[in-house]
């Protein structure tokens, strides 16, 4: 290894050496050599031996875009996540708060004695005063979560453009520059220095601008519904909202219709407006069962089907179907489901994880009507849920639906 360095150092050495001589060389010679070679004519541009095809140049442009774009979907797929588990917990828990007031209520009511029911003690009054307080909190946090959805929602549509807006750019560049190769070479010599307004080439910066407000514009047409009723984060954000305001009271979720006033403000009971009376009302009343159909059991994690909405449990529906090679007819209905079908069903997870906390609750403290309830039944006093269904309503408008402009 040592007889090589003095090799490599004396040739580093001879290019430093002739560049520098180069360089000290008569100033006038340099200038000419230099203006020479301004003045010498390039060879005519070769394209590459095997150009890309269209499809090719699409696939690395979406790969480059991908690369970008990454982050920025998973970051608005989380916060749309966060989102729709905040507003539940809040709700959630005022909810909690008036069950205690409910129950204390009760307590009271069932202890009275010849001079009536018991008056509130003071540590009932300020649990009930915190409860008040906390609610209009919660009602004022809540409408800030949902406008931060609508502006997650917003966000992803606006990516979405831009994704269009891109691509469209890109084939108008191509199919204009190709044009206008095709008429330089069908004119003659002597007209091909001479380029017509037709010819030139288009600002690109001018179209990306047009392209974006055409854009915009289409969006900004979009009434609410169309915005936000149809999209699946604020389908299961609205889902959950609904479902920690009303978790026992059966009331159905309203239809996406009326989720929204005709100015397009979210309305806080996403009830429907001044012409419900006119509505044709169809109430269905189901059985939405905790237990898993193929395993018999209360299930932990609820995986639902976007093919036909039944739920399983996830292991059962799992072995089910790759015991039939990976498709297989749904056990309730027999429509074909797959694999890829699946989904956890976040709504479904919160009545199962709320009928084990309401068990444990009532089998930690239980009260006179739970006693009551105990003698009345088998009296096993495990601490199971006794019933493991939720009877669900729900409300179907027929009428027609109503127009919408734009």
């Amino acid at each position: 290894m040592a007889p090589s360095r003095p090799v490599v150092g004396g040739a580093r050495n001879r290019r430093s050496e002739q560049s520098s001589a180069s360089a000290s060389g008569g100033g006038g010679s340099g200038r000419a050599r230099g203006a020479g070679r301004a003045g010498a004519e390039l060879p005519p541009h070769e394209g590459p031996p095997r150009p890309l095809n269209e499809k090719a140049k699409r696939a690395l442009a979406a790969l480059d875009w991908d690369r970008k774009t990454r982050k920025l979907e998973q970051h608005l797929s989380k916060s749309a996540a966060h989102l729709r588990e905040s507003v539940g917990a809040a709700n959630d828990h005022v909810y909690e708060c008036k069950q205690k007031l409910k129950k204390a209520a009760e307590k009271r009511r069932l202890r009275q004695g010849d001079d009536g029911p018991r008056e509130q003690s003071a540590r009932e009054k300020l649990y009930e005063e915190q409860t008040l307080k906390l609610e209009e909190q919660v009602v004022e946090m809540t409408m800030l979560t949902e406008a931060a959805m609508r502006a997650v929602i917003d966000t992803s549509a606006e990516m979405e453009d831009e994704r269009a807006v891109l691509a469209m750019l890109q084939r108008e560049v191509e199919t204009a520059h190709q044009q206008r190769l095709r008429r330089q070479q069908q004119r003659g010599e002597d007209e091909q220095m001479e380029e017509d307004e037709e010819s030139k080439p288009k600002d690109v910066r001018e179209m990306l601008q047009t392209a974006r407000r055409t854009k915009h514009d289409e969006y900004e047409a979009l009434d609410a519904y169309r915005r936000y009723a149809l999209h699946n984060d604020y389908i299961a954000f609205k889902k959950t909202w609904h479902d920690a305001q009303h978790p026992e009271d059966q009331v159905a979720l309203p239809d996406p219709t009326t989720w929204f006033d005709e100015d397009g403000n979210p309305r806080v009971d996403g009830g429907g407006g001044d012409d419900d009376e006119d509505d044709d009302l169809v109430v269905e009343r189901e059985i939405i069962d905790l237990k898993c159909p193929l395993s018999l059991q209360v299930m932990k994690e609820p995986y639902s089907s976007n093919k036909c909405r039944h739920t399983f449990e996830k292991s059962a529906i799992l072995e089910y179907l790759r015991s039939n090679r990976g498709t297989a007819q749904c056990p309730v209905c027999g429509k074909p489901i797959q694999e890829r079908d699946l989904f956890l069903d976040e709504l479904m997870l919160r009545r199962v994880k709320r009928a084990e906390k309401t068990a444990a609750t009532q089998s930690q403290f239980p009260d006179e009507s739970s006693d009551e309830e105990n003698e009345a039944g088998d009296g096993d006093g495990d601490t199971q849920m006794k019933d493991e269904s939720v009877l669900v309503e729900r409300t179907k408008s027929v009428k027609k639906e109503r127009r919408r402009g734009g």
